[in-house]
């Protein structure tokens, strides 16, 4: 499938298709494979982990449906563990979303399985002590 990856264009899970029909194919591929064969690409997928970084983002989230905390209200010395992860073009191409499915939810089961073995990670690290036993997925 590594190779059948690199046909399709894929460089580090960021697409280059050559056109729609690539999208297809990468479809016919992902449709045929088992729940096996489909962890086993999961598993090829990589995210980037940057943890215990100091929270500065709270005043440019600009999206009222998160509520977080104002700037003001986040206590000094708060640190959160931060997962990093390709995505698809879907929004930027001029193909219909439904050819990105497949290969997004592939990506975005991989990018939740992530970030909840890094929060576990974290959690260990920590000790479980204060937040480091929440898990917020919400800028995923």
């Amino acid at each position: 499938m590594i190779t059948a990856i690199k046909h399709f264009g894929l460089l580090s899970m960021v697409m280059c298709t050559t056109g729609a029909e690539s999208l297809r194919r990468l479809n016919s591929l992902l449709t045929a494979k088992s729940d096996a064969e489909r962890e086993r690409l999961k598993s090829l997928i990589r995210v980037a982990v940057h943890g215990d970084v100091g929270v500065t983002f709270t005043s440019r989230v600009g999206n009222s449906s998160l509520e977080m905390p104002s700037k003001d209200k986040v206590p000094l010395n708060t640190f959160v563990t931060q997962v990093f992860a390709a995505v698809t073009g879907c929004s930027r191409s001029s193909f219909e979303n439904v050819l990105w499915e497949l290969l997004a939810r592939l990506m975005l089961e991989s990018t939740y399985e992530a970030s909840l073995l890094a929060a576990v990670i974290n959690c260990i690290s920590h000790s479980g002590e204060a937040c480091s036993r929440e898990v917020l997925l919400h800028l995923i």
